[in-house]
């Protein structure tokens, strides 16, 4: 097998740090929203309910963190050019 280039290995290496970024990012924020939605009875004692609104934050926290990552790559990428 022939060596790759440094080159090479930087930009794989660059590529695979922002999707673990991306991915744990994106989970981190899912489960806050959907944690913060899940919250109900607040004033008395917290309890949690699992609802649609529970899955809706998951998702709209996931694409959140995702999106934001991807910015900051987009951000990035057009520095160095």
């Amino acid at each position: 097998m022939a060596p790759q280039d440094s080159s090479q290995d930087t930009e794989k290496t660059e590529r695979d740090l922002f999707f673990v970024m991306e991915h744990a990012t994106a989970l981190g924020f899912g489960f806050l929203a959907a944690l913060l939605c899940s919250m109900r009875d607040i004033p008395d004692d917290v309890t949690l309910e699992f609802t649609t609104a529970t899955v809706v934050g998951f998702a709209v926290g996931w694409i959140a963190g995702w999106l934001f990552w991807r910015f900051i790559r987009h951000l990035a990428a057009k520095g160095q050019k």
